[in-house]
């Protein structure tokens, strides 16, 4: 029920209630959290970021789940590039400080899927966030705007399946 809930809730704002910004920040929160291995502090300190910014909560829930899906195929590329930089001369000093500094290891900076997977995601945090505000409102525009002027989706609007859609967001 709760799964039910959430894509209702998802698409009562994907429909009309919130922002494509507020959207956006969501998804592009959640994949952070969808990319990255799940029990890194850094996805604590995301989740804590979802509560405290003005983003739309079930899409970051959303994106999470999606993105988890998306990482298992990604897990090769982001293991390349945590190594790359893990294993570079001129780091070597950085990771050495930033490992012997109080907090930072529980991030687990130190496995090069956790590190790879962390990078990627940032560096695709604001190509996300463009991409979703804009297929937000694309969507809103042009799927939106012209289904709700059709008889099939007014007749929609009072059926006993839609009043439950109410109900439930």
């Amino acid at each position: 029920m709760l799964i039910v809930k959430l894509f209702v809730s998802f698409l009562k704002a994907l429909n009309e209630k919130a922002s494509p910004r507020a959207m956006a920040g969501g998804f592009a929160l959640g994949a952070i959290i969808g990319l990255t291995p799940k029990g890194s502090l850094h996805n604590a300190v995301v989740v804590v970021l979802i509560f405290l910014l003005p983003v739309n909560k079930s899409a970051s829930l959303v994106s999470a789940a999606v993105f988890s899906l998306i990482s298992y195929l990604a897990d090769p590329l982001f293991n390349r590039v945590g190594e790359f930089l893990l294993t570079r001369p001129p780091l070597q000093g950085f990771w050495t400080a930033l490992y012997n500094t109080p907090v930072v290891p529980w991030t687990r900076f130190n496995n090069t899927l956790v590190l790879g997977s962390l990078v990627m995601s940032l560096a695709l945090f604001i190509p996300i966030f463009l991409v979703t505000a804009w297929g937000v409102t694309t969507y809103r525009e042009r799927v939106v705007a012209v289904a709700s002027k059709w008889k099939l989706f007014q007749l929609m609007k009072v059926s006993k399946l839609y009043l439950l859609y109410e109900k439930l967001s």
